[in-house]
């Protein structure tokens, strides 16, 4: 099963972060972002839900920065 549309790439790109960040903060292999971001696989939905929270947390600590 291949995502049409990445959810973890927009809601990424829409936080404005990178996959260097995302990798640092969360420990995600940038080639593991690559492929849910490219369609190649797709993370359970439980997981997506879940990195998607974090992405938010990460962009509205940045903000307070």
């Amino acid at each position: 099963y291949l995502m049409e549309t990445s959810r973890i790439k927009e809601t990424r790109k829409a936080l404005g972060l990178t996959q260097l960040k995302v990798q640092k903060l969360l420990g995600i292999p940038t080639r593991t972002q690559q492929g849910w971001e490219l369609g190649e696989r797709s993370p359970a939905p439980w997981l997506e839900e879940m990195i998607i929270r974090e992405y938010k947390r990460i962009a509205e600590e940045n903000c307070k920065e």
